[in-house]
């Protein structure tokens, strides 16, 4: 499964695709569709590992080298931990940012099909 397929197209079309600037098979989104992700992979069951953060100014991105992690086993609290790390980088440093979101699970696959930052 992949992102296009877990989240409403509407949303998945507002991400921001890394692979040609930065050589990633990631998605960025801003901070309020990010929110919107969280309770979606809340609902899946799925454990976010942590993410990366990219400061994004007249469509230009450039990553920051910010990240978070979560080594826990609850999906509940991945998503509490991230949008509590969110909630602080947006108050400490503005709204001018995207956010990727690492998850552990088979069921977000990259646009190769390969999974998304995958770790045990």
């Amino acid at each position: 499964m992949s992102w296009e397929q877990i989240l409403p197209k509407e949303l998945f079309e507002k991400s921001h695709y890394l692979y040609e600037q930065f050589g990633v098979s990631e998605y960025a989104w801003t901070y309020e569709d990010i929110l919107s992700i969280c309770l979606i992979i809340q609902q899946e069951n799925l454990i976010i590992l942590g993410g990366d953060v990219y400061a994004y100014a007249n469509g230009t991105i450039q990553s920051t080298y910010d990240s978070w992690y979560y080594e826990g086993e609850s999906s509940q609290d991945s998503v509490v931990k991230t949008i509590e790390y969110m909630n602080r980088y947006i108050e400490r440093n503005g709204e001018n940012f995207l956010f990727v979101i690492v998850v552990r699970n088979e069921k977000i696959l990259s646009k190769n099909t390969k999974p998304i930052h995958i770790t045990e």
